[in-house]
């Protein structure tokens, strides 16, 4: 279910889903914490519980050891300690005098063994993102547009057969574009068959992490759209597995960090003009109606994504699932890091300085109040990847028309409410662009 709570005139929503506990209630064994607010949103200084229970067959099962282990932003050392299992739901107390998240991990040995896991907000609305933001950084991706601009797009697109009886609705094409550094942009493009020409809103879609071709979306031609979804290295689409799963293991392996201590050289450079480039594609096909440009992603496309919306004036909606590489200087304030993990803390210290110099021109957190489209968000309150204090820091830099879904007990995951409420967001935009 999904509720809307208005705080600090913000709307947020939050969606409560199992990702989190070990068992479903009707296993042999299950194990449960959450925390003691429907919400898990509490304020700096407030008493945070964690309910922690252990089932068998649905019933109450007592007198069983369990583990519990509490990470709290801002403190260098983890919380940890065990309590046997009651009748009725065990308290776990903790606290946070600073905005953040707290993460309560729990296990029991069994048999079975199980583990489940709950997270709690501490005024998140105030979190703020860790770092200086560079002083040029504005003229730094204003260079790198340019240098973009004198690259021909040479744009080809070779017409790829759809399934059954989608081809009399639709025709997609494989898609590639000249772009930075010799990598181009490579894609499927989906339109719905003989669109007029200014009829159709756009949307292009990014990938998370890995390497995978491009996917032809469908739905979104269904509904009247033209579409784009691009891969994130320029690579060829539609090949077997194993041709990918080569890649990560050469070429592109550990892609995430090269050259991340230094701004030219980053990988990050030439995926994110791809992202630019991806755009300039899809704006320049006649159908499109010279208005309606959606951009959407989850993880590292999520960060594409904000990317994309921070450097093009032209987007008009932007919808992320658990972004990635956000605040990613928050590890060096006893954080827990989140991807792509490049910046390694020791004692409270970057290992090595310029990486933390080179990555914050490619943190959304910082370019985060440059977006001027509506912009949507899901975050997951126990999301170790893409941990909830860096997603937050970035949506509070955000100063457009805005909203987040708090996943309470989802993970690294699009979950299926976030899902629905982006479908419906983009339903919704493009019904409002209609009348304008």
């Amino acid at each position: 279910m999904i509720r809307k709570l208005l705080l600090s005139a913000v709307l947020i929503m939050f969606c409560v889903a199992n990702f989190a506990q070990d068992k479903p209630a009707n296993a042999a064994v299950s194990l449960k914490v959450v925390a003691d607010k429907a919400d898990a949103v509490y304020k700096t200084g407030d008493k945070v519980k964690f309910l922690v229970s252990v089932m068998e067959k649905g019933n109450p099962l007592e007198g069983k050891k369990i583990e519990y282990t509490i990470h709290r932003d801002g403190s260098a050392e983890a919380q940890k300690g065990s309590i046997i299992s009651k009748s009725s739901p065990v308290e776990i107390e903790t606290s946070l005098d600073t905005p953040g998240f707290i993460l309560c991990t729990v296990s029991f040995a069994g048999p079975p063994k199980a583990d489940a896991a709950a997270g709690a907000g501490v005024s998140p609305l105030e979190i703020k993102a860790s770092g200086a933001v560079p002083a040029d950084l504005k003229e730094f991706w204003q260079k790198k547009l340019e240098e973009l601009k004198k690259i021909p797009m040479n744009a080809k697109m070779d017409k790829v057969e759809l399934e059954g009886n989608l081809k009399e609705k639709m025709e997609c094409f494989d898609i590639r574009a000249d772009c930075y550094g010799g990598v181009p942009v490579s894609g499927y493009y989906v339109r719905p068959l003989n669109a007029k020409e200014k009829s159709c809103p756009a949307i292009v879609t990014y990938q998370g992490a890995g390497v995978r071709s491009s996917n032809k979306n469908i739905w979104h031609a269904q509904n009247g759209m033209i579409s784009l979804d691009i891969n994130a290295h320029g690579i060829e689409n539609g090949k077997p597995k194993e041709f990918y799963d080569e890649l990560i293991k050469g070429k592109l392996a550990n892609y995430a960090r090269s050259g991340s201590d230094d701004r030219e050289k980053t990988y990050f450079l030439g995926m994110f003009l791809r992202v630019i480039r991806a755009l300039e594609f899809i704006k320049s096909q006649p159908e499109w109606d010279g208005k309606t440009l959606i951009v959407q992603g989850g993880s590292q496309g999520g960060a594409q994504s904000l990317v994309a919306a921070a450097l093009d004036p032209q987007i008009t909606l932007c919808t992320v699932f658990v972004p990635a590489m956000c605040n990613q200087q928050e590890v060096l304030f006893n954080c827990r890091p989140t991807w792509p993990n490049c910046i390694i803390a020791k004692d409270g210290k970057a290992v090595k300085p310029d990486v933390v110099k080179a990555m914050s021109y490619y943190d959304p957190s910082f370019l985060a109040p440059e977006i001027k489209a509506e912009t949507f968000v899901s975050v997951g309150f126990i999301d170790t990847t893409c941990t909830p204090t860096a997603v937050y820091s970035m949506y509070n830099n955000l100063r457009c028309k805005k909203s987040i879904m708090n996943g309470i007990l989802v993970t690294h995951t699009v979950a299926q409410e976030a899902s629905k409420e982006a479908n419906a967001r983009i339903a919704e935009h493009i019904r409002e662009m209609k009348t304008k």
